[in-house]
């Protein structure tokens, strides 16, 4: 560490925060991740941390607090290491490849999609209003 700068993974950052923020984003990029490959929904990991299913939704999203604790605790409930999810090679390789796309959309990563909703303003044929009495 020189002149004030922290160096994580060989990346000079000037603000402490900015590369904690990065850090709780890959973490739960790969919480996400191995939740995904293991079929298992975020929610199934609050009986093992003692929280509820809402909490973890906090944690997960960002308004809630990821404690180490907490993760020692998801890393043995997924079966994987503590360095497992701190890796941000998968996080890496998405945000290339989506700086490769045209339209980059940042929340287009994998694991921070929002639902979309179609809403089709033509009804199907045969649906179609009708004035007939019948």
């Amino acid at each position: 560490m020189t002149g004030g700068q922290v160096t994580v993974s060989n990346t000079p950052c000037v603000d402490p925060s900015v590369e904690l923020s990065r850090l709780e984003k890959v973490v739960r990029y790969n919480i996400r991740r191995y939740c995904r490959l293991m079929n298992r929904s975020q929610n199934s990991l609050a009986p093992a941390l003692g929280i509820t299913s809402g909490a973890i939704s906090q944690m997960m999203t960002g308004s809630g607090e990821l404690k180490l604790g907490k993760v020692y605790l998801i890393a043995k409930e997924l079966g994987v290491s503590i360095d497992d999810l701190l890796d941000d090679k998968y996080l890496k390789q998405d945000e290339e490849f989506l700086s490769r796309l045209p339209g980059n959309k940042e929340t287009a990563a994998a694991g921070n999609l929002q639902p979309r909703l179609f809403i089709n303003p033509v009804p199907p044929v045969g649906l179609e209003p009708t004035l007939y009495r019948f």
